[in-house]
C-alpha cells in the first residue's frame, strides 16, 4: 500500500507582512526530550507557495540532555504517496517564492547529542526564489553541532531544485564540535543534485572554539552547484 499521501496540485498565496515565533524550551522536568521548532514546513507535490511581502522567523530549541532542532523554512517534494519500500514517484516540481524573508535561529542543549539550526532548507525538485534572505543561525551545547543558512539536495529518489537568491546575508555560528556552513548543496544518491545562485550579500560561517569546522560554502556530489555573483562576500 501506500502512506503519507501530501496534498498535490494546489496553489498558497502569503499577502501582508508576517512575523513567526516559536520557542520549545524544555526544562528539568522534561530531560532527554528533543526540543524542535519550525517556522514554515511546504510539504507538497506540483504545487506552489508564494509569499508577496516581508516574513519575520524566531524559532528557539532549548533542551537538557535531549537534541534540539531549529528549522526556519522548509520545503521538501513529497511527489505521490510514499510506497511501501520508502520509495516517492515524481510528480512535478513546487516553485516558491518569497519577497523579504528573515529568520533567526537559536539550537542550544545541555548534553544532548545533536543541536542543529538550518535557515533554508530545500529537499527534493522544488524551485524557490527569494528576493532578500538574512539568516542568523547558532547552535551549541551538544555532541555535535550544525548551523546552516541554506541547505538544498535531492530526497526521496527525487533529483534536487534550484534556489536563486537576489541578496542574501547569511551568518552561522557554533559551539563545540561540528560544522558552521553558510551554503550547502549536496547529492545523497545517484539523482541530479541541486543548485543554488546568490547574485549579491555575504556569507559567514564561525566555529567559536575551535573543536568544529566552518565553510562558507560546502559542494558534494558532481551535479550539486553553487554560483556567487561578484558583489557576493565570503568569510
Amino acid at each position: 500500500g501506500s502512506v503519507n499521501t501530501p496534498p498535490i496540485g494546489n496553489s498558497f498565496t502569503i499577502n501582508g507582512n508576517l512575523s513567526i515565533q516559536i520557542t520549545d524550551n524544555k526544562n528539568d522536568s522534561t530531560k532527554n526530550d528533543s526540543a524542535s521548532t519550525s517556522g514554515i514546513a511546504f510539504h507538497a507535490g506540483k504545487s506552489s507557495l508564494t509569499a508577496n511581502d516581508s516574513i519575520f522567523i524566531e524559532t528557539s530549541s532549548k533542551a537538557i540532555d535531549g537534541d534540539a532542532y531549529s528549522l526556519g523554512v522548509t520545503i521538501q517534494n513529497l511527489g505521490a504517496a510514499a510506497s511501501s519500500s520508502g520509495s516517492r514517484p515524481a510528480i512535478g516540481e513546487n516553485t516558491v517564492s518569497f519577497n523579504k524573508l528573515n529568520i533567526k535561529l537559536l539550537s542550544t542543549t545541555e548534553g544532548g547529542e545533536f543541536a542543529e539550526a538550518y535557515g533554508v532548507e530545500m529537499r527534493g525538485n522544488s524551485s524557490s526564489t527569494i528576493d532578500e534572505l538574512e539568516v542568523s543561525a547558532k547552535a551549541g551545547g551538544a555532541q555535535v553541532n550544525y548551523a546552516q543558512g541554506i541547505l538544498a539536495t535531492d530526497q526521496y529518489e527525487l533529483s534536487g531544485g534550484t534556489i536563486t537568491i537576489n541578496k542574501a546575508d547569511i551568518t552561522t555560528v557554533i559551539e563545540d564540535y561540528g560544522n558552521a556552513i553558510g551554503v550547502v548543496s549536496f547529492l545523497d544518491s545517484a539523482n541530479t543534485g541541486s543548485t543554488i545562485h546568490i547574485e549579491n550579500g555575504s556569507i559567514s560561517a564561525q566555529s567559536m572554539d575551535g573543536q568544529g569546522a566552518a565553510y562558507g560554502v560546502y559542494v558534494k556530489g558532481q551535479s550539486s552547484t553553487v554560483t556567487l555573483g561578484s558583489d557576493t562576500a565570503e568569510s
